[in-house]
């Protein structure tokens, strides 16, 4: 259910964003769904794009969880999820892709392991960044560089995702 609300919450905050282009009349709006890894374990990805002249304003859900183990065995942290709203730069960069770079806050949920078995649950806000490669080729990819900076539970990691909607920079 939280999971859900998350969804339909970023739909009616960025759906408004969504305009015509006087250009070519087409909305540039569009999301993307992928997997990666990060120092928080394996992850999963969910973005809502909009990109006007040169500008770009994301929202990104993002779900971290490192199945036991850790890339950081001092500290080994169970589950991250992160909700964030970044704002940046967007152009077309070799041969006709697209790059992005963004940053905004996030708030970051999650627990970790402590000694002796129990959980910590951390409940912070962050500065949240993402360098983007997208592709003008179908189908549409991005392969996502991420992160979180944040006093609890910072992380970074890699994502690729598949991208749906209107891209305005895609030639037609």
């Amino acid at each position: 259910m939280r999971f859900t609300s998350t969804i339909a919450l970023l739909c009616l905050l960025v759906a408004p964003l969504a305009r015509l282009d006087a250009q070519n009349n087409t909305a540039s709006l569009w999301g993307g769904a992928g997997v990666g890894v990060s120092t928080a374990g394996l992850g999963l990805l969910l973005d809502f794009n909009h990109a006007e002249s040169g500008r770009i304003w994301r929202g990104r859900f993002s779900a971290h969880n490192n199945l036991g183990g850790g890339l950081n065995l001092e500290a080994k942290q169970a589950s991250v999820m992160e909700l964030s709203f970044l704002y940046g730069k967007g152009a077309p960069v070799l041969a006709g892709n697209y790059g992005a770079i963004t940053a905004g806050a996030g708030w970051v949920t999650g627990s970790r392991d402590r000694a002796g078995g129990t959980a910590e649950k951390v409940n912070t806000v962050g500065l949240a960044v993402g360098v983007q490669m997208l592709s003008w080729r179908t189908p549409h990819l991005s392969l996502e560089a991420l992160g979180n900076l944040n006093p609890k539970m910072s992380f970074a990691g890699v994502t690729i995702s598949i991208l749906l909607g209107s891209m305005p920079w895609i030639v037609r």
